[in-house]
């Protein structure tokens, strides 16, 4: 979901990293049947965090990348 290599500040792949782990982990327990609708509910909200964060990181490294590009020149 968050493409590490794109990402042109080095510091936002560990950031990254971490963000595509925790979807894993949350489609893993989203898939157990015996997970309570409560933790589901909290886990669902989780996955949609964790889209916006990424989302914004995207947003952040196209702005930085324009930037570095226009300093450039």
């Amino acid at each position: 979901m968050c493409p590490t290599a794109e990402f042109t500040q080095l510091s936002l792949v560990p950031v990254c990293r971490q963000a595509n782990n925790a979807m894993k982990c949350t489609g893993i327990i989203l898939a157990d049947p015996t997970v309570s609708l409560v933790a589901e509910a909290g886990f669902r909200e989780l996955t949609e965090l964790t889209k916006s964060m990424l989302g914004a990181l995207g947003v952040m490294d196209v702005l930085l990348k324009a930037y570095l590009a226009a300093a450039g020149n």
